[in-house]
């Protein structure tokens, strides 16, 4: 008994031992940081996109910088979570057909795992933009319009425009459902035959910028064109020597900013002299320059200027000079073009650009050209050396009243294409690889009044007319009411013509919209005109 009290009470002093260390040696205290800075929100180029509205989809790229691994961020529109992200870089887009018109205002939240939180709200406006368009260059006394309709006709915007021409943006109202819309521009001209002229463009997205495609394709408008007075001295050159009138009343020379056609013709000792001289304006040089005999201005049924007697003058820097016709040059070589047989007549017109800069900038020179009733299969053209790139060009009547119209990179034969349009009702069935057509309308019941309306669009095969559901704005129904124009029953009056349209180059649409003249950039192009 005595040995197991004795046991009993060693353990209870090893017991009180150890519990007296424990109070004497006292654990290591800890303190943590507890993270209490909220994430930085960066909002790239926030003011500069916002301050002026948005008008079209626009991305905003958000940063975000905070020690947390972990943060989420939620944007809002109007109180509304359009997006929430646990990326500390995104980007997101407003899409102004997304929201109401008017003032909106965007909030960004963001919190990090600590339960920090910033937010960055911004207010801006929302306007619709439907499409932005440079008026075309018109008489001053023509008046424009444009508006924008829907792909069914139905209008859904419409903007006068006032002088000096700007930059012309139409814009949809809440209403608006996001869809493909044409754009037409109206010219009035009271005071002439053609009281009216519209040219329409379809299957547009809303929110395009037309604007850059003109540029692109040189189109002439007020904005563009160059509005400098031309100087009135130029550049004189005169030409002695020279073995024919003929030859002598037919020299000429231009290209994109000057033209030069001969005048005051002086016959002495069987040789004649002429005088060029040199129209461009204050703001621009003649850089180089080409003298060629031309048969543009001579009617098709006279003998034209034949190849043989085709000789040439290119001038670096023309200045006040004069020149022996003995100074000119013959081509190096011609080329041949073979022709389709159903050709009853033909234009030719050659361009050269001197290196690949000068073509891409349209800075072109007319080296050749030729107005013929055919009366073989081969057109001859010369080969002017002082050109790196020769763009020929022809316009061909066919025996089956349609007109081809080719223009390719350098010399090559040409083809009819196989493309077909016929008119059956208010459809016009078409077939052939296609970029795009223009429809072109013309009424006229009274033959002192007219207006023509071209309508141009993405290839389809069947395709219906639009004349008739298409929805004018009232200012040019009361125009056309005081013109007496007849804005009814399109469909069973008028004429009709179809131009079909190819190009070599994989465009967009949107790039082929405005291409005209030479098609600098367009490779070979191919359009054909049928009546309907």
């Amino acid at each position: 008994m005595i040995h197991k009290l004795l046991t009993l009470a060693i353990i209870s002093l090893l017991i009180l031992g150890c519990n007296n260390e424990d109070n004497t040696i006292q654990p290591e205290e800890t303190s943590e940081e507890v993270d209490t800075t909220p994430p930085v929100l960066s909002i790239v180029d926030l003011q500069e996109e916002l301050e002026n509205g948005i008008e079209v989809a626009t991305t905003l790229n958000i940063s975000i910088q905070d020690e947390s691994n972990t943060v989420s961020t939620s944007v809002l529109i109007n109180a509304r979570e359009i997006l929430k992200s646990n990326q500390k870089s995104f980007s997101f887009e407003i899409n102004p057909f997304d929201f109401p018109n008017g003032e909106n205002t965007l909030s960004i939240v963001s919190s990090d795992s600590e339960g920090n939180q910033s937010e960055q709200t911004q207010t801006f406006e929302v306007n619709k933009l439907l499409v932005s368009i440079a008026a075309p260059l018109v008489p001053s006394d023509s008046q424009l319009f444009f508006s924008v309709n829907t792909m069914d006709g139905d209008l859904v915007a419409f903007a006068p425009v006032n002088r000096p021409l700007e930059i012309v943006k139409l814009y949809a109202n809440d209403n608006f459902t996001v869809q493909p819309i044409v754009v037409t521009s109206y010219e009035m001209q009271p005071q002439s035959i053609n009281k009216a002229s519209l040219e329409s463009i379809a299957n547009i997205q809303p929110g395009t910028n037309l604007v850059g495609f003109q540029e692109a394709a040189g189109l002439r408008t007020e904005n563009t064109v160059d509005t400098s007075p031309y100087l009135d001295n130029g550049i004189v050159l005169d030409i002695t020597g020279i073995t024919t009138e003929k030859l002598a009343n037919s020299l000429f020379g231009a290209g994109f900013n000057h033209g030069a056609t001969s005048h005051n013709i002086v016959s002495q000792n069987s040789e004649y002299t002429a005088q060029l001289f040199f129209r461009f304006q204050q703001s621009q040089t003649v850089r180089n320059a080409i003298i060629y005999p031309s048969g543009f201005f001579i009617d098709p049924e006279e003998e034209q200027i034949s190849i043989e007697d085709y000789k040439y003058l290119f001038i670096q820097n023309p200045s006040n000079s004069t020149f022996s016709f003995q100074d000119f040059k013959i081509p190096a070589t011609t080329e041949y073009v073979n022709i389709p047989s159903s050709t009853t007549s033909y234009l030719v017109r050659t361009f050269g650009f001197s290196d690949n800069e000068a073509f891409v900038n349209n800075d072109f020179r007319y080296i050749y050209d030729l107005n013929f009733e055919n009366i073989n299969n081969t057109v001859e053209v010369p080969v002017i050396d002082e050109f790196q790139i020769l763009r020929n060009s022809l316009l061909l009547n066919l025996d089956d009243r349609r007109r081809l119209e080719v223009s390719t990179l350098g010399f090559k034969d040409i083809t009819l294409p196989d493309w077909t349009a016929v008119r059956s009702g208010n459809t016009i069935n078409m077939s052939g690889e296609l970029d795009k057509f223009t429809l072109s309308f013309i009424l006229g019941d009274n033959p002192d009044i007219s207006m023509a309306w071209s309508f141009t669009d993405k290839y389809t095969e069947n395709y219906e007319m639009p004349f008739e559901t298409f929805v004018f704005p009232d200012e040019f129904i009361n125009y056309a009411n005081e013109q007496s124009l007849s804005l009814v029953d399109f469909n069973t009056r008028g004429i009709f013509r179809v131009e079909q349209f190819n190009s070599s180059e994989p465009l967009d649409y949107e790039e082929l919209l405005f291409s005209i003249f030479t098609y600098t950039q367009l490779g070979d192009v191919y359009i054909l005109r049928t009546d309907l």
